[in-house]
C-alpha cells in the first residue's frame, strides 16, 4: 500500500496552480528561482524537467517529492509553511483521508474502487484516482483487521434500512447455505480476517449498490470529519512540526509510505474506528443477518431443533462466559449481547467448520 502517492499528486497540483497564478508560466517561476538563489549554489536552483516531475507529483532519482533545498524554495516563493506545502486546508486533510481509508479498505480484496459507472460524486468520478488507485495499490497484511473494521463502519453509516439490506444481500448472493453465511460474517465481526472480494465484486457490479456504497462512505466521513482532523493533528501534523523544526530533516523523508502504515495500524486509529461506530446501525444489520441466517436455515431440508441437550451445551456456554467475564469491566448492553452471541452462536458452534474452511478457499 503506498499512501504517498495520492499525497505527491494533491501537492503538485496545488503548486502547480500557485504557479499559474503568481508567476504565469513554469518557465518563467524557474527563471525567478534561479536569479534569486543562484548564489547559494546549483542544489539550490529548480530546472523545467525537475518541477514539471514535482508539479505532476513524479519521483525521479529520489524516494520522495523533493529535496530539503526544493522544500525551502517552495515555501519562500509562496510565504508558506511546511505544512501547508503538504496541507493546505481541511479539505486536503479529509480527502487525503478519504482516498487512504479507500485503499485501507479494499485492501483484502482486489478491486479498485474507482469504476467506470457513472455518478454524481466528484471524488469518485475524477478519471485520476482510478489510476493513482491502481499504481498505489498493495496488499498489507497489517492492515487485514483495520480494513475489516473499516468495513463495518461504512456499512454501519448506511443511511437507510435498504442501503443496510445491500450488504446483507451480498452475502446472501455469495453464501450457499447458512453455515457458509456464519462463518463469513463471523470473520467480518469477530476475527476481522474476511476476504472481502465476494462483497466488493457484489457491490461494484450494480450502479445502485455503488451508489449505496458511495453514499455509506461518505456518510462515514461526513459525520467524522471532527475526529479525523483531530487525529491528523496528533499523529501526522505534530510529526510535520517536530520535523520542520530541524533543518537538517527531509518532511517528506520523515512522512514516507511506511510512516503513514504506522498511523493507519496504530492503536490510536483502532480506537477511532470503534469511537466512530453507529451502534444503532450496527445492531440492525446483526439483526438482519441473523434473520437472513434463520431465513436460509428454515428453507434447508436438514431441520434442525433446539432441544434440551443444546440447552444444556448453552448453559455451561453461558457458566464459562460468566466465569471468564465477571470481573471484566463491560462497556454497555451492546457490547455484552455481541460477546454472548460470539459464545453462543459462533464459538463452539462453528470452531470445527472454521477450520474446515480456513483450510479450503475463502
Amino acid at each position: 500500500m503506498d499512501f504517498t502517492k495520492y499525497l505527491y499528486v494533491m501537492i503538485g497540483k496545488r503548486l502547480k496552480n500557485k504557479i499559474k497564478v503568481s508567476y504565469t508560466t513554469q518557465a518563467k517561476f524557474t527563471r525567478i528561482v534561479n536569479d534569486k538563489y543562484q548564489t547559494k549554489g546549483p542544489e539550490h536552483t529548480i530546472n523545467e524537467p525537475t518541477l514539471s516531475n514535482i508539479l505532476q507529483g513524479k519521483l525521479t532519482n529520489s524516494r520522495f517529492l523533493m529535496s530539503q533545498n526544493k522544500i525551502e524554495i517552495f515555501t519562500d516563493m509562496f510565504d508558506i509553511t511546511p505544512e501547508e506545502l503538504i496541507f493546505e486546508s481541511e479539505n486536503e486533510i479529509l480527502s487525503f483521508f478519504k482516498f487512504s481509508l479507500l485503499l485501507i479498505l479494499f485492501n483484502n480484496s482486489d478491486y479498485n474502487p474507482f469504476i467506470d459507472t457513472p455518478t454524481d460524486d466528484i471524488f469518485f468520478e475524477d478519471a485520476t484516482h482510478k489510476s493513482i488507485f491502481k499504481d498505489s495499490f498493495i496488499k498489507e497484511e497489517i492492515l487485514i483487521n483495520v480494513s475489516n473494521k473499516l468495513l463495518i463502519n461504512i456499512i454501519s453509516s448506511s443511511k437507510t434500512d435498504r442501503d443496510l439490506d445491500a450488504f446483507i444481500d451480498a452475502f446472501n448472493y455469495h453464501c450457499s447455505d447458512y453455515m457458509e453465511f456464519f462463518i463469513d460474517f463471523k470473520r467480518l465481526i469477530f476475527n476481522h480476517t474476511l476476504h472481502t472480494n465476494f462483497l466488493f465484486e457484489y457491490i461494484l457490479n450494480s450502479k445502485e449498490n455503488y451508489q449505496t456504497f458511495i453514499s455509506s462512505f461518505n456518510n462515514f466521513i461526513d459525520i467524522n470529519s471532527d475526529k479525523f482532523l483531530e487525529f491528523y493533528k496528533e499523529k501526522i501534523k505534530e510529526e510535520i512540526l517536530k520535523v520542520s523544526k530541524s533543518k537538517n530533516r527531509n518532511i517528506f523523508a520523515r512522512l514516507d509510505n511506511n510512516f503513514f502504515i504506522e498511523v493507519f495500524s496504530s492503536e490510536q486509529f483502532l480506537n477511532l474506528l470503534d469511537k466512530s461506530l453507529n451502534t444503532d446501525n450496527f445492531i440492525l444489520f446483526i439483526n438482519k443477518a441473523k434473520q437472513a441466517v434463520n431465513e436460509i436455515a428454515s428453507s434447508s431440508s436438514n431441520c434442525m431443533y433446539y432441544d434440551k441437550d443444546k440447552l444444556d451445551k448453552d448453559i455451561e456456554i453461558l457458566k464459562k462466559f460468566y466465569n471468564d467475564n465477571q470481573n471484566k469491566k463491560i462497556k454497555n448492553l451492546t457490547e455484552l449481547n455481541l460477546n454472548i452471541l460470539n459464545f453462543i452462536d459462533l464459538t463452539i458452534f462453528l470452531e470445527n467448520q472454521l477450520i474446515e474452511k480456513d483450510n479450503g478457499t475463502h
